[in-house]
């Protein structure tokens, strides 16, 4: 099954970077970028079945943040390969932690980060 790689933030130069070290690495034919994490959810929903998601997911955004995006995911049937990485500004320790309680939530990461980290998360 294909891996579709997916970002959700509300920063579109960090999108614009991310999505250029995925085609420069050709990492994943599938990629698409989110500023609202409601319409990542419907695509997501409408296709979680036909891809192996990679999501990485900003925590603070407007209209619907990361945690209330992570709630709507898992009230969705999903897969068990589907991941999760959070790339956030947060450092709050409280956010480390609720990261830890959600099963899809693989990593936690701070931002601000480099393109050879997003190389090394991407592959």
């Amino acid at each position: 099954m294909e891996k579709y790689v997916i970002h959700i933030d509300d920063d579109p130069i960090f999108l614009m970077v991310t999505e250029q070290v995925n085609d420069s690495l050709e990492v994943s034919s599938y990629f698409q970028t989110f500023t609202n994490a409601q319409k990542a959810l419907e695509f997501i929903a409408e296709n979680l079945h036909d891809y192996r998601f990679q999501i990485f997911l900003d925590l603070n955004m407007p209209k619907m943040n990361g945690w209330e995006f992570l709630d709507a995911l898992l009230a969705k049937e999903i897969r068990e390969d589907l991941s999760v990485i959070i790339l956030s500004s947060s450092v709050n320790g409280e956010d480390r932690k609720k990261a830890d309680t959600y099963h899809v939530v693989k990593d936690f990461i701070s931002k601000p980060i480099d393109a050879i980290q997003l190389q090394k998360l991407l592959t």
